[in-house]
């Protein structure tokens, strides 16, 4: 799985890809879907995390966009896709943090010539830390002449973005009632 990860400063954004699943509805009739998924997220780390601090990454605040494409349902190739619409990650303040909390945003598509409307959710997994040198006191020496051995202090820790994103997304069509569609699904990525 090729992705992109680019740490600029204290912002990284990395790229997820991996496939989807699901129901297609349509016309009455009941088939499954596979297709793809591509998630974007832009991290932006908090200022607790800065380099030298010993606490690792709790909450940061960022987005995540992305879509499902190349859809194929009942052996034939569905046109158009679905987009999981920007949200904003959790923030400090909010006590949302990005490792344990789920994000809920709107799904949206012109699927067959069709406006699609929906939402979708989604969480990350494996959220990795790169352990940093630890940080020890200098050595000195005492009133007798005799070097004290350095005593460590801290370890500091430099947050990795999450390996892997899941969620599941569902999205409507509504301009004839009578002939409602619709694709609920889930789907996985990784960087």
């Amino acid at each position: 799985m090729i992705s992109r990860f680019v740490q600029d400063g204290k912002d990284i954004t990395a790229t997820y890809r991996g496939g989807a699943n699901g129901i297609y509805i349509a016309a009455g009739e009941t088939s499954y879907f596979t297709a793809n998924v591509e998630l974007t997220a832009e991290f932006q780390n908090p200022t607790s995390d800065a380099p030298g601090t010993t606490t690792p990454l709790a909450d940061g605040t960022g987005s995540i966009q992305g879509g499902i494409s190349n859809i194929m349902a009942g052996g034939k190739r569905i046109e158009g896709d679905i987009e999981l619409q920007k949200l904003s990650l959790g923030t400090e303040s909010s006590g949302n943090s990005i490792i344990d909390s789920a994000f809920t945003g709107v799904a949206a598509g012109v699927i067959e010539g069709k406006i699609y409307t929906g939402g979708w959710k989604g969480q990350f997994f494996g959220m990795k830390y790169r352990r940093e040198n630890p940080v020890y006191t200098s050595a000195v020496k005492d009133t007798n002449g005799n070097v004290t051995t350095p005593q460590k202090t801290a370890t500091t820790y430099s947050p990795l973005h999450p390996g892997s994103v899941a969620g599941t997304f569902q999205v409507i069509q509504k301009s004839n009632p009578t002939n409602e569609a619709a694709f609920i699904g889930s789907f996985a990525a990784h960087r």
